[in-house]
This record gives C-alpha cells, structure tokens and sequence, in this order.
C-alpha cells in the first residue's frame, strides 16, 4: 500500500513534500484528500508508474485523470509487467532522475 500512501501523504500535506512518487498504488489512495489548489506550494515532481497487467492499474488510472482535469502537472507511465519489482525498480529509478 506503499504507493497509495505515498500520494495521499505527500498530495494531501504539499508544503512539506516537493517531490511524490507513486509506484502501483493501491486502493486506499484518496484523491480527496488531495491539496493542490495553491499552486506555490504543489509538489514540483508527481510521477506514477504502474504495470499495465496490474490488477490495480485502475487506481492510478483514476489518480492520473483526477490530477488531468485539475490541471496539475505529473507524469503517468505504464509498462508492461504486473504488481511487481520489475515495474517498481523501472519507476523508482526514472523518479529518482527527476528528483537529483
């Protein structure tokens, strides 16, 4: 449940993360508890990633289209794999050329 906690932590509290990186997240990810109205303060970096046969690919589906229609800048990327390392290893390393 790393990845949903990651986006409702560092979405829901922006003024004290300025970077987010969600790999495969999970169900309990609540994009209503996302603060992202006041754009000074919007995490600069927002990156998803997530397997395209995952079961839960729906969930960052729903987070990317939610962040789209506020029109807030992120990265959403898909590859193939499932729920697994591969795509976590993929994602964690593209994040982190983001962020240093």
């Amino acid at each position: 449940m790393g990845g949903g906690q990651s986006l409702n932590f560092g979405l829901g509290n922006p003024d004290v993360f300025a970077f987010v990186g969600a790999f495969s997240a999970a169900p309990n990810t609540d994009v209503s508890s996302f603060s992202l109205d006041d754009e000074a303060v919007r995490p600069s970096v927002i990156w998803l990633c997530c397997g395209e046969s995952d079961d839960l690919l729906f969930v960052s589906q729903n987070v990317d289209a939610h962040l789209t229609a506020a029109g807030v800048p992120h990265t959403f990327h898909t590859m193939s794999g499932g729920h697994d390392f591969t795509v976590w290893r993929f994602g964690f390393t593209e994040f982190v050329k983001l962020i240093f």
